[in-house]
Parts: C-alpha cells; structure tokens; sequence
C-alpha cells in the first residue's frame, strides 16, 4: 500500500473532526455541557481522549466550533442580499429557505438549539450569534423601514423571535405540528 498523501491526511483529519463535533454536538444536546465529559465525547466518536486535543484545545473550543458550523450551515444556503434592506420576494424567499432548512435536518437543530439554549454556552458563543444574525435583522429592518415602519427594528425582532418560537414548537412536536400551514400563515399575517 502507498504512503498516503498530504490531501488524504487532510481527509481523514477532516472527518475526523466532524466525528468529534457530531458527537459533542448529540452529547451536548443529551445531556448538559458541564455534564459531558471530553472523555465521553471521545469514546462516541471512537477516538482516545487525547485525540481530541490535536483538533480542539478545550471543550469550550469545541462547543464554539460547534456553533460556529451550525451558524455557518445556516447562512450557506440564506441568499447572500447586497442591499440594505430586503424586498418582499427576498423575504418570502428568506423565510421558505429558513423552513426548509428546518424541515430537512430536524434533528440536528433539536441538538443544536438545545446546547444553544444552556447559558453556559451563550456565554461562550454571542459574539459569533451576534455577527451571524445582526446581518439578517438588519436586512429585515430594512424591509419594514422601507414600508414606513414608525419602529423598524422591533417588528424586523418581533419576526425573528417568531420564526424562534415556531422552530421551537417544530422541534418538540415535529408530526403534529402544520409547519407549511404555519408559514402560509406567517408569509400573510406579517408580509
């Protein structure tokens, strides 16, 4: 057998490290993070303990590493917008992108806003929150300034929080809950 080559170590570094966030990511939403162990984590994701320390120096660094991919899987597929402000067909879009989203990868949303939702991991990842979502809020503001909006940022806040809330009731009851009847229902009461 060959030596492997410099892109294959990167491969292998790379899923390796995905086998480490994938695992921290259900343990962490499992239990709680000052609960889970880097030797739990290590023993999910079939790799020693001191393994893990060659990709994250910490498990706050992991927990970080986590969210930032998550925020990242997320704005990846939200249309990139060069204006200041949304139009309604870029909201609309915005807002059926956000539900698929949802939809297609349920269960890694349960576990990501689970260890979102533990203040300890607030703490830890604001900043990153703040940078990734100030962006849309802005654009949202926008939207509803153009429309003449007397408080602009507060109703571009009143719909972030209600696409939250309905994520949330998503998540705990994914059968029951009409989420293509609900963001019909979004689309006409708030646009």
């Amino acid at each position: 057998m060959p030596p492997r080559t410099e892109q294959q170590f990167g491969e292998i570094r790379e899923l390796r490290k995905t086998d480490i966030m994938q695992a921290g990511l259900e343990l962490f939403g499992q239990f709680s993070i000052e609960s889970t162990s880097i030797a739990m984590i290590a023993e999910k994701a079939r790799i020693s303990k001191g393994l893990i320390y060659n990709y994250f120096e910490s498990k706050e660094s992991l927990i970080v590493a986590i969210v930032t991919d998550g925020l990242q899987k997320f704005t990846d597929v939200i249309p990139q917008i060069e204006n200041t402000a949304l139009s309604k067909p870029q909201l609309i879009n915005y807002l059926e992108v956000t539900f698929t989203v949802l939809e297609n990868n349920i269960s890694y949303w349960k576990l990501y806003f689970s260890i979102l939702l533990q203040p300890s991991v607030m703490k830890l990842v604001e900043s990153q929150l703040m940078e990734t979502l100030m962006p849309i809020i802005q654009l949202m503001t926008g939207y509803y300034k153009n429309l003449g909006y007397s408080n602009p940022m507060a109703h571009a806040m009143f719909l972030g929080a209600t696409l939250d809330g309905i994520s949330m009731n998503y998540m705990i009851n994914p059968k029951e809950f009409p989420l293509q009847e609900i963001k019909n229902i979004l689309i006409q009461k708030l646009l």
